[in-house]
This record gives C-alpha cells, sequence and structure tokens, in this order.
C-alpha cells in the first residue's frame, strides 16, 4: 500500500526526538520580573531581604515557543491532529521567524503521519518555497518525493528524489535513493545521480 510506505519512509526520515524542545534562550524571550518576596515576620535579616529583591529576572517563554512545545509534546504522543493544529498557531504567532519554519515543518510530519497527505504535501511544498536552502529542506524533500509518487506525479516525485539522493543527510538520501528505485530510475555509483 503506497500510503503504509510513505508512513515508513517518513518514520525514517522525520524522527521525533525523545526528549523535550531546548528551553528558549536569548532574544525569543522576554522577561518577567521576579514575585514579590514572601519575608517570614521578622525573622529575614536585611541582608536576606536583599539578596531576595536584587534576583534577577526570570525568562518567559513566547505564546509561539508554548505551542511549538505543545505540539512536540502531542506529535510524541501520537495526538497528531492535536500537533498539526499546535505548530500551525505557531506559525501564525512566528511569522517569518526561524521557529515558524520548524513548525512548518513538523506540521507536514504530523499531517503525513495522519494520512492526510494532500494537505501534508501543500505544507511540505510551502516549507520549501519558503527557504529551499532550509535545515530539513532534504528530509522534506525525500518525504514530498513519495507522497507525489503516492500520488501519480512521477517527474515531481523524481525531481525532489533527485535532489534528496545528493544530500548530506544519511536518512534522506537512503529515502530518496529507495524512491528513485520504485520510480524505476536508481542511482548510478559512479555519478551519483538517478539513471536517465
Amino acid at each position: 500500500n503506497a500510503s503504509e510506505r510513505w508512513q515508513r519512509e517518513a518514520a525514517t526520515v522525520a524522527t521525533a526526538p525523545t526528549v523535550a524542545p531546548p528551553e528558549p534562550t536569548g532574544a525569543a524571550l522576554e522577561t518577567q520580573p521576579p514575585p514579590p518576596p514572601v519575608y517570614p515576620p521578622r525573622a529575614a535579616s536585611r541582608e536576606r531581604r536583599a539578596r531576595a529583591v536584587a534576583a534577577p529576572p526570570r525568562p518567559v517563554a513566547r505564546p509561539a515557543e508554548l505551542r511549538y512545545q505543545e505540539g512536540w509534546s502531542a506529535l510524541r504522543n501520537g495526538d497528531l491532529g492535536r500537533a498539526a493544529a499546535a505548530f500551525e498557531e505557531v506559525v501564525a504567532a512566528d511569522g517569518a521567524g526561524a521557529l515558524a519554519a520548524e513548525a512548518v515543518y513538523w506540521r507536514a510530519v504530523a499531517l503525513g503521519r495522519a494520512g492526510r497527505s494532500a494537505e501534508a504535501a501543500r505544507a511540505l511544498e510551502a516549507y520549501l518555497d519558503r527557504d529551499p536552502a532550509a535545515p530539513r529542506a532534504d528530509e522534506a524533500g525525500a518525504m514530498l518525493g513519495w507522497l507525489l509518487f503516492e500520488r501519480g506525479d512521477t517527474p515531481g516525485a523524481l525531481r525532489h528524489f533527485t535532489r534528496a539522493a545528493r544530500s548530506g543527510v544519511t536518512a534522506a538520501k537512503e529515502s530518496a535513493t529507495r524512491g528513485l528505485e520504485a520510480i524505476g530510475r536508481p542511482i548510478d555509483p559512479q555519478r551519483e545521480e538517478a539513471v536517465p
């Protein structure tokens, strides 16, 4: 079954981490003043009160970062619809930011795993259109190649598989190579490109 094949290929190319995404840092943070100190009645020394007041502000994640973390959690737990919705909200909130670009990619993965192939293909195309040299462009290209192959768009699949087959990302390269073989255009090992 073509959909099962895409599921297998997407699982090898787009693997979700088993740990939570990193804590937000730098410009992605807003600051919030620390809560007012609570002093025990007459028990706290002046020195202790001075240290409590001088505490640095705590970083607070932006709403887009919180939604991104919710999307990850949902994706790890197999709640694919909730993951896709959370990632879509990140894109709306972050606009042209780096977090939004990652969210476009992972939204496509969630949609594909949920069996929503047409939406996944559009999301992968949007990711590649946004930045053809994006960090996950090769993985996106291999997955899009499989979706196009399932749809019967052999020229489109060939274009994406050929590009991903030249990838330095092993999983993308291997998936694209299997895609080219499925199309009947295996890689020529001497030239490292699809056989015409």
